[in-house]
């Protein structure tokens, strides 16, 4: 059986899939007139009232794999209204094209070079609480384990396999911190769009190839307190026309490279909310290596944006992995492009720990703290449009739904007080 597969994302960059098989009247028409879905049950997408749309092929964006026995060639797709066949101002893909559009004005193309962090964990017998179980940790450190110790390495290997048959290079993998954490690292990747839809296909990926094998693979941010976040750090070049990368020049970070560090930091706060998306995203900041202080600094990993010993990209530290990548990406180019723009000045690179500085400014520190930087940024909402609204409509949805929820840890410290 031969299959096309559409990929829908939503707001909040979650793929939906649809399955087209051979014979079916719409496995032709699909490459020519895309395929109908209901868009009021994808979320942030359209309203119940207006939901016709049409997903249509990116062909830019395909891939061919394995599912099961059979073949398919999966695409992305761009949202288009079904009555007019117009651009979804909700379509983050669409987003992120305009965002490479908007480079290739300035003569600039942007590669992202993505390091994906999860765990694997066992799911735990009791249907209860249904929390996972981090496989016990052998040594101090888990990081790089010795290949008989580790547990997940075929796993992970088949992972990278899947991912290279697909055209996904990987740099490297290998276990990392935390017990039974992992890190998948894809070699640079042309424009925010294409790099984004890497991201998605590889969680995708990561989860499919787990859960075959009987484990959960979870790209929360801090599934254990007192072990290491996950998160995703994104490399950023910079090429001009000619190719070369115009964040350095003979070793040195140039002038251009400071104005986009400056420009990241200067939002920082205002997108802490898409690069950091979730409730639990703020218990990973500040420890770790996660950072929480809005600094930068060279080789320093407790920075927010790292300047890396080969003095090849840029490195920004504090997006996790639970992003809408199509949405953080672009909010990080425009803050760079902004400062590179305006010619803006970064503040004095920190040496030492950033966590022990005093004086510099914070990311927000809770999901509540940073929904309202973004709900107030006059900036956010001007160049990324009205999608940020749909965003922060899900997002304040989130965050009721929490306030409404009793906790184990609630359980465990009050049912019993006295």
């Amino acid at each position: 059986m031969k299959y096309r597969v559409a990929i829908v994302i939503d707001v909040l960059g979650v793929p939906h899939f649809l399955y087209i098989p051979e014979g079916s009247s719409d496995y032709a028409e699909f490459e020519r007139e895309g395929v109908g879905v209901d868009g009021s049950s994808l979320p942030g997408i359209s309203r119940t009232e207006d939901s016709d749309i049409i997903a249509v092929p990116d062909q830019e964006s395909k891939y061919v794999m394995k599912i099961g026995n059979d073949n398919a060639t999966i695409y992305f797709t761009y949202l288009l209204d079904k009555v007019t066949r117009s651009p979804l101002d909700t379509d983050v893909r669409r987003v992120a094209r305009i965002v490479d559009e908007k480079f290739k004005e300035y003569g600039y193309v942007l590669y992202i070079r993505p390091e994906l962090e999860f765990y694997y964990v066992h799911p735990e017998e009791s249907l209860e609480e249904r929390s996972p179980a981090p496989s016990p940790k052998l040594y101090i450190t888990s990081y790089m384990m010795n290949m008989p110790f580790d547990e997940y390495l075929d796993i992970r290997s088949e992972t990278v396999r899947a991912l290279m048959s697909m055209g996904i290079t990987v740099r490297y993998h290998h276990h990392e911190n935390g017990p039974g954490q992992q890190e998948i690292e894809i070699s640079p990747v042309k424009t925010v769009k294409r790099s984004s839809d890497v991201i998605v296909i590889s969680r995708s990926m990561v989860q499919y190839i787990a859960l075959n094998h009987g484990c959960v693979a979870t790209f929360m941010p801090k599934p254990f307190p007192n072990e290491a976040g996950s998160g995703l750090h994104m490399h950023f070049y910079l090429k001009n026309e000619s190719g070369e990368n115009v964040f350095y020049k003979n070793g040195e970070l140039t002038d251009i490279g400071k104005h986009f560090i400056a420009g990241v930091l200067k939002h920082a706060r205002e997108i802490a909310l898409i690069t950091n998306p979730t409730i639990n995203s703020y218990k990973r900041l500040g420890a770790h290596e996660a950072p929480s202080a809005i600094t930068w600094g060279f080789a320093n990993r407790t920075a927010m944006i790292r300047i890396p010993a080969s003095k090849k990209s840029i490195e920004v530290r504090n997006p996790d992995p639970m992003v809408n990548p199509y949405l953080a990406i672009s909010a990080i180019a425009l803050a760079g492009l902004d400062g590179i723009i305006n010619e803006d000045e970064p503040p004095k690179s920190i040496k030492g720990s950033a966590y022990e500085s005093k004086d510099v400014p914070k990311l927000p520190m809770t999901f509540e703290e940073a929904l309202r930087e973004l709900d107030k940024s006059s900036w956010a909402h001007e160049v990324l449009g009205k999608i940020v609204e749909r965003y922060i409509d899900l997002k304040k949805a989130e965050y009721e739904e929490f306030k409404r929820e009793i906790t184990a840890w609630e359980y465990k410290k009050y049912m019993l007080m006295f």
